[in-house]
């Protein structure tokens, strides 16, 4: 397996890992930024 590929998919992976969790935090802080404009 080449070495970038792989790279690739664990940061893909990961971001995506990253977004399903961070999600919930991101819309309340989108909210509070909306909220303060």
């Amino acid at each position: 397996c080449n070495q970038q590929t792989a790279t690739s998919i664990t940061v893909f992976v990961a971001i995506g890992w990253l977004r399903h969790q961070l999600m919930p935090s991101l819309s309340t802080l989108s909210r509070m930024i909306h909220s303060r404009i």
